[in-house]
């Protein structure tokens, strides 16, 4: 199963979502849900959540046993100065989730984060250079190869995310950045099997046509 953030596979289109996003106004039935739900949300100019529109708003997984997540990023998201961009992944209890890496997000802070060839991302918070290019996260229960451990957020069977990009620049909301797109993918255990794996899910991520959202006050698309 192919997806974007916030649709299954095939034509994709953007949309809005909840435009007063930290600041209501008299949207009193918004304000009351974040109020229950993600007290102090940020403005958009601080931060977006990516999520999945046609799931109602919600990242909640429930992977089979032997099922993973790859999400597949086109290039590093586009960010001002400063800005970083993180997938933490939550379990029932909505507590992080106890992994042997002590791991719990992975990310622009995560200096361990390679590009596909194996070359590394990032540097703490920053760039290492000026190259840009495709790289994978691997989210699954069960422990990788090794080629794999340096993008690979731990997770349970089942378990939800939170998307962020803190600081964005409009190139995350004016579709001019191609979005991520999810697979469920058989998980990645052993040498011969990630490479196959690995092969076949890069292949049809690259195949996956996907547009970005237009609203500037969201990065929902559906």
């Amino acid at each position: 199963m192919v997806s974007a953030f916030g649709c299954l596979s095939g034509a994709l289109r953007a949309t809005t979502a909840l435009k007063p996003q930290g600041f209501f106004g008299i949207h009193y039935a918004g304000a009351a849900y974040v109020a229950l739900n993600g007290y102090q949300q940020q403005l958009p100019d601080q931060t977006l959540y990516p999520g999945y529109g046609s799931l109602g708003y919600t990242t909640v997984f429930n992977l089979q046993e032997g099922q993973a997540i790859l999400v597949s990023f086109s290039g590093k998201p586009v960010l001002q100065r400063g800005g970083f961009w993180s997938i933490s992944a939550y379990g029932e209890d909505q507590n992080l989730i106890p992994n042997p890496l002590f791991r719990f997000k992975v990310g622009s802070q995560n200096s361990s984060l390679v590009y596909r060839d194996g070359s590394r991302i990032y540097n703490g918070t920053s760039s290492t250079s000026s190259r840009n290019g495709p790289f994978d996260v691997l989210i699954q229960p069960q422990t990788p190869p090794s080629n794999w451990t340096t993008n690979w957020l731990p997770a349970s069977n089942r378990f939800y995310w939170l998307v962020r990009w803190y600081t964005a620049e409009p190139a995350m909301t004016n579709g001019s950045y191609q979005y991520p797109v999810v697979q469920t993918i058989s998980a990645i255990t052993g040498s011969a099997s990630a490479t196959a794996s690995a092969s076949s899910a890069r292949s049809a991520s690259r195949s996956a046509s996907i547009s970005g959202p237009t609203s500037s006050a969201s990065s929902t698309v559906s």
